[in-house]
């Protein structure tokens, strides 16, 4: 799925998603730490912006107000969102993406 249609999907559904950079494809959900090529993960907490800016993933989903590093924004597309928190559950996932097993 391409992020574009990610964030269609994100926006019918009630959640407002704003693509920011390229229009990638991924194909699967995981953290940050885990994630890799093809994969989406989420920052909602600055706290994380280290881990962000590490993380091999894709895509990132991304809270709105957070200011992520342009080093990242250069190699991972990026949906914006207010709340990213409500989406963190993988059951919420499990329609749109296949989710590592751990």
């Amino acid at each position: 799925m391409r992020l574009s249609e990610l964030c269609e999907v994100l926006t019918q559904a009630g959640f407002p998603a704003q693509l920011d950079g390229d229009d990638r494809a991924v194909r699967a959900v995981n953290t940050l730490e885990d994630a890799s090529e093809g994969e989406i993960t989420f920052l909602s907490n600055p706290k994380y912006l280290q881990a962000v800016q590490s993380t091999k993933a894709s895509a990132v989903i991304v809270k709105e107000d957070i200011d992520v590093p342009p080093s990242v924004a250069a190699v991972a597309g990026m949906i914006r969102l207010p709340r990213v928190e409500v989406l963190l559950p993988r059951s919420k996932w499990r329609l749109f993406f296949r989710t590592p097993k751990n």
